[in-house]
């Protein structure tokens, strides 16, 4: 997609292009004769941007997640090793890294909103691309494109496969943009069916069965101590020891007073002052 139409398949689909930043140099003139508009180079930053650096960030947050729980689990002070300093490290700077590219990328965005930037993404800037909106001369690239699509042009192997690729890469596209048009309908269909249903129906659902607790309500339903770092399920509304919860819902999926089906996703830590 990005080496025939020089843009992604969201982007694609809304009607734009990357185009280089610097339209000055010698190269990003010549490209902006041809389409796509960013050179071999380009491509691959893009490529990159788009595939490794989301995948890289989630794999980091998600060690983060980890780390945090694995500590809280043990309660006691991590072990002094170098390993482990180096997780204390990690927990430490990844919070304020994060906050940092939040930051940078909303900055950004509140530029292009105002104009002051045709730049709406830091990763965009670092690579040296910038989106644009397709003009009628670029739709006419695209649908020259297209028309070379077929087997009459297949004189070569090389060509054989190139004319593979790309018909595989419109098909592809075509299969989206009609599979994410099917999605919405269903999402519509089974929102409006769902909302029949509660309006019509004759009597409502009975609550599931859930066990009555006949304790202090400082204790922790789970060790039946007092309560340490507290902790409510969003789901059941009881709260409990973090490590306990924690631990529970792992292994059981559910609330252990109420039954509810449960993750640790719906943790939330109560802060006292």
């Amino acid at each position: 997609m990005l080496e025939m139409l020089g843009a992604s398949f969201s982007e694609n689909f809304y009607n734009l292009k990357r185009v280089p930043i610097n339209i000055n140099s010698m190269t990003a003139k010549k490209n902006l004769t041809n389409f796509p508009q960013i050179d071999t180079k380009l491509i691959v930053k893009s490529l990159l941007t788009l595939s490794l650096v989301p995948y890289g960030k989630q794999i980091l947050h998600q060690y983060y997640e980890n780390i945090r729980d694995e500590r809280a689990e043990q309660g006691a002070a991590p072990e002094n090793t170098y390993k482990e300093k180096l997780k204390t490290i990690f927990i430490q700077l990844w919070p304020l890294i994060h906050m940092t590219m939040q930051l940078l990328t909303l900055f950004y965005y509140l530029r292009f909103l105002i104009g002051k930037s045709k730049i709406h993404s830091p990763l965009l800037y670092f690579i040296g691309v910038r989106l644009a909106t397709l003009s009628e001369e670029d739709q006419q690239k695209i649908d020259a494109l297209s028309s070379r699509l077929t087997y009459h042009n297949i004189t070569s192997f090389r060509k054989l496969w190139r004319w593979c690729f790309e018909t595989f890469g419109w098909g592809l596209q075509n299969f989206l943009e009609v599979g994410a048009f099917f999605l919405q309908f269903l999402d519509w269909f089974y929102s409006s069916s769902t909302t029949r249903r509660t309006l019509f129906a004759s009597n409502p659902i009975p609550p599931p069965p859930k066990q009555d607790l006949d304790i202090d309500p400082r204790i922790c339903p789970i060790c039946l101590q007092e309560r340490e770092q507290e902790t409510a399920l969003a789901v059941s509304g009881y709260v409990f020891c973090y490590s306990c919860i924690l631990l529970y819902v792992r292994q059981h999926g559910k609330c252990p007073v109420t039954g509810y089906l449960a993750s640790t996703k719906q943790l939330i830590k109560i802060y006292k002052e």
